[in-house]
């Protein structure tokens, strides 16, 4: 754990809480058919022969070198046809942030200094144990946030004050910003920095932003719960129908026929 990791962690702590932990050996093949629940999981599967897991519309095999990362309200469906042992960790979070992280397939060996001691085989853990996984927890979320913001793209980007800005943007995504706030960012006038910005990006900040928002939504009426004004006022768009206008003309569809197109049976919570 990195020194930056510590200080983002320590406001963070209390926000972070274990439900449940399961650990099990089982000997006979198993379904669990579409749901959804209100809590974070954490899925890992060290001995398996075969299985299948389902989120949304998408089957991937699942192996015992991987992870499964599964926030709120995601549907999901696992089928198992081989004994296995399987191991879950149920969490709470109320961390603003880490509710616009996607579902997520993790290598166990990329965080292994976490998964060890979240999937460890220790018994009788006590309050301080509990304390310490949640933490690594908050750890796993941070990292994988980290990751989501910091794209590729940011190598063709070779002007470091516009790189800067495209960073505080994608960090600040579902704040108020304008154009004096990000050209006050990267300490040019503001005719400067919209040029600059261009060329660097191949977009102006405003479709820039706009797109990143898009992007987002299309997150959120997957993965989440909320309605279609909630979207809007979450990605501080001006009104509903602004959103819906842009959300059109960028899918070719309304955010609410998209919602409708991926919407999965025998949704249970």
């Amino acid at each position: 754990m990195s020194l930056a990791e510590v200080a983002v962690l320590l406001t963070i702590i209390a926000k972070m809480k274990i439900l449940v932990e399961e650990k099990a050996l089982r000997v006979e093949s198993y379904v669990v058919n579409w749901h959804s629940h209100s809590f974070w999981q954490l899925d890992y599967y060290p001995r398996i022969l075969e299985g299948e897991l389902s989120l949304i519309n998408k089957t991937r095999q699942i192996k015992s070198d991987e992870v499964y990362l599964i926030p709120p309200e995601v549907e999901h469906k696992v089928e198992v046809k081989n004994p296995l042992s399987d191991y879950s960790i149920k969490f709470d979070s109320d961390d603003p942030d880490f509710k616009y992280i996607s579902p997520h397939v993790i290598s166990f060996t990329e965080h292994e200094d976490i998964f060890r001691i979240l999937f460890t085989e220790k018994q009788d853990e006590d309050d301080i144990d509990i304390r310490i996984k949640e933490n690594y927890i908050s750890i796993l979320l941070l990292r994988i946030l980290k990751k989501e913001t910091i794209l590729p793209e940011y190598s063709n980007i070779k002007d470091t004050r516009i790189k800067n800005v495209v960073v505080f943007i994608r960090t600040n995504l579902l704040k108020k910003l304008n154009i004096d706030i990000l050209a006050e960012k990267a300490n040019i006038s503001k005719y400067h920095f919209i040029k600059l910005f261009q060329k660097e990006t191949g977009a102006t900040p405003f479709q820039y932003i706009q797109n990143l928002k898009l992007e987002k939504a299309l997150n959120l009426l997957r993965f989440s719960d909320y309605n279609i004004s909630q979207i809007s006022e979450t990605l501080s768009f001006p009104d509903i129908q602004t959103f819906s206008r842009a959300f059109k003309s960028k899918t070719g569809i309304s955010p609410l026929a998209y919602r409708k197109s991926i919407a999965v049976p025998g949704k249970c919570h």
